[in-house]
């Protein structure tokens, strides 16, 4: 989907009928054709490094949890991958349990949940997961650790949705730092410790005001010098 989903054109499109398996391979082979190879250069080094856009371990992961997870009882309810220009959805019938997952993407410790618990020991068996409750885990790791955007997990009407981000995860400045790159000069180098050096001074000052401003009486305070004899 190029254009996203109310875009005119969608550049390709694909239905997958057979067992799960049959339909897992091919899913998988359509992802190892279609997946793009991301080049990226870095300063600290004259190589440069390839990967894919999307973790393929992830979408491994992502797919099984789908046909496992799904709700079969719901006629209608098959599976539907959108791919988009910067990431893919994986939306199947049937909701994980609210406790799992909290704000999208903050993962609970929870063991096991078998919707389908039959169709999850034959996938077992065939080696495609471990019914050890990693598997959500697992995917935003693969994401976190090369810096993409976190997926995210969303319900409704019975049905969850998976994003798959394939952009780096935005760098998100407060309005201290904000002020602190605004009082660097734009042609010189800055480290670390001039910014702690900064957010003391800063924190110093912001201290005192506070102090001022809601400080309304001092009980009980007294001050000693000692002398050093």
């Amino acid at each position: 989907m190029p254009e996203g989903v109310t875009g005119d054109r969608f550049s390709d499109i694909e239905i997958i009928e057979d067992n799960l398996f049959v339909s897992f391979d091919k899913v998988m082979n359509y992802f190892k054709k279609n997946n793009p190879i991301i080049s990226e250069f870095h300063q600290n080094s004259p190589l440069r490094t390839d990967r894919e856009k999307y973790p393929f371990a992830a979408l491994d992961e992502a797919i099984v949890n789908a046909m496992v997870h799904r709700d079969y009882g719901d006629m209608s309810g098959e599976i539907t991958i959108n791919i988009h220009k910067d990431k893919i959805e994986i939306i199947n019938s049937g909701e994980i349990p609210s406790d799992i997952i909290t704000k999208k993407n903050k993962i609970e410790s929870h063991h096991s949940v078998l919707r389908n618990p039959t169709i999850a020991h034959m996938f077992f068996l065939r080696g495609k997961m471990e019914k050890l409750g990693r598997g959500l885990s697992l995917i935003k790791k693969q994401f976190d650790e090369l810096g993409l955007k976190s997926p995210e997990w969303t319900f409704q009407s019975g049905y969850t949705k998976l994003t798959l981000y394939g952009v780096k995860e935005e760098i998100k400045i407060n309005e201290r730092m904000i002020h602190f790159l605004s009082e660097m000069n734009p042609d010189n180098a800055y480290s670390s410790e001039d910014y702690m050096e900064f957010l003391w001074v800063t924190l110093k000052k912001e201290l005192l005001e506070w102090i001022f401003k809601n400080l309304q009486k001092v009980v009980g305070l007294k001050v000693r010098r000692w002398s050093s004899n």
